[in-house]
């Protein structure tokens, strides 16, 4: 696997992809182990709805999540919960690896404060 540093310049000197009917989610999906980091971001960006009726029910669950018994939590926690939530709706990531990943979230007991 190559330097986190590397990820970017190698994925650059590649070039254009040119395929007709590609999918950039099934495209960085099948080659996250290449660039585990700008794969997650590039997933992470894709998962950004066109179109308004996605933020809507975004803001509608999130205001579930914040409620009053739960108003002391960051901002950086319910960013990262509402994160979480829209890549296991859209598959781009599986229970097993939040479960594994979890401790190391900002925030988290066990995680950086």
């Amino acid at each position: 696997m190559m330097e986190e540093e590397d990820e970017l310049g190698v994925y650059m000197r590649q070039g254009p992809v040119r395929r007709e009917n590609l999918n950039p989610v099934l495209w960085w999906k099948d080659h996250q182990e290449e660039y585990p980091r700008l794969s997650k971001f590039a997933l992470d960006i894709l998962a950004i709805p066109a179109m308004s009726v996605d933020p809507e029910r975004t803001f509608s669950v999130t205001k579930l999540t914040v409620s009053s018994q739960r108003h002391s939590i960051s901002p950086e926690i319910i960013e990262e919960m509402q994160c979480l939530r829209n890549w296991l709706r859209h598959q781009a990531i599986t229970m097993g690896e939040v479960v594994s990943f979890g401790g190391d979230l900002v925030g988290w007991e066990g995680g950086e404060a």
